[in-house]
């Protein structure tokens, strides 16, 4: 396979033609948060957590690593001040409509939107307004779905699709009214009735 070489953070690395910045980056050792991303599976940049500062023809512009494609001689920066400014106001607007009920959840010190916030030392939310409030779907026996927790990451619908390849899940609106209802359709052999 062809190999290009970029340069992240000040450091020279190596990567795949045709990878991604967070692979590339990834695959040499330097971390950048994402939570919507899986690859092959989602790859839509719609968390914004993953932005990284890239510099093009002297210009730095703020692009979503887990879509933007490493090439050759590309330079960026995943943890300028800038980054870390925006990462943490994107972070902080999906606290901001998040039921935070982190001590209680069964997901507590194994969350990724908990870890993320933790590492950028987010402590207080100064986003406020109208929070959402949905009823929890329980009535199927396999899964439960709290939509207040939410993150609208859409990774469970592109797995119902790309991997269980049933399609009952798709998002529904756009930014802050995007939705994933729950799936109406009685095909999927994973949600009985």
């Amino acid at each position: 396979m062809d190999k290009i070489k970029l340069n992240i953070d000040g450091k020279e690395v190596e990567a795949d033609k045709g990878m991604n910045v967070l692979e590339a980056a990834r695959q040499a050792g330097i971390e950048i948060p994402s939570l919507c991303y899986l690859r092959h599976i989602n790859e839509i940049g719609s968390c914004r957590v993953c932005l990284v500062e890239v510099e093009i023809k002297g210009t730095k512009t703020l692009q979503a690593s887990c879509v933007y494609p490493a090439t050759e001689g590309l330079v960026v920066y995943t943890s300028s001040p800038r980054v870390r400014r925006v990462r943490r106001t994107m972070v902080e607007l999906l606290l901001s409509d998040h039921h935070r009920e982190c001590t209680t959840c069964i997901r507590n010190l194994n969350c990724e939107l908990q870890n993320i916030a933790d590492n950028l030392g987010i402590r207080n939310i100064k986003f406020t307004g109208e929070m959402k409030s949905l009823p929890v779907q329980n009535k199927n026996s396999f899964i439960v779905r709290d939509y207040n927790k939410c993150i609208k990451c859409r990774r469970c619908e592109a797995i119902c699709s790309k991997v269980q390849e049933v399609n009952v899940y798709s998002a529904i609106n756009r930014a802050y009214d995007t939705s994933l209802p729950p799936p109406s359709c009685r095909i999927c052999p994973r949600w009985p009735a």
